[in-house]
């Protein structure tokens, strides 16, 4: 399932911006175009917490790092040191 989730987000936000900067013709428009409806859709929520209008182009950028965060904890949870958040340890069973 890790696997499945690191390939899907690097298409569906990384791609994209590869395209736009690496590709040519069609490939790099249509990159363009998917970057710009990223961030067009980002919209709603940047003006809901009242952030600029350009952060939706940020968005394979931070992405990238929610990619990175999802790898680690994962790599935590499969050493045993899951379950840790800002020096808080929370139990497996939320019943216990």
């Amino acid at each position: 399932m890790l696997l499945g989730c690191i390939v899907a987000m690097s298409v569906i936000y990384c791609e994209p911006q590869l395209l736009a900067v690496f590709a040519h013709g069609l490939a790099r428009m249509l990159g363009v175009f998917s970057w710009l409806l990223m961030a067009l859709a980002f919209q709603p929520t940047l003006r809901s917490y009242r952030r600029s209008p350009l952060w939706g182009f940020a968005l394979p950028c931070i992405c990238l790092f929610y990619l990175c965060a999802t790898v680690a904890s994962a790599l935590q949870y499969h050493s045993g040191r899951g379950g840790g958040w800002k020096n808080r340890v929370y139990s497996e069973n939320p019943a216990a």
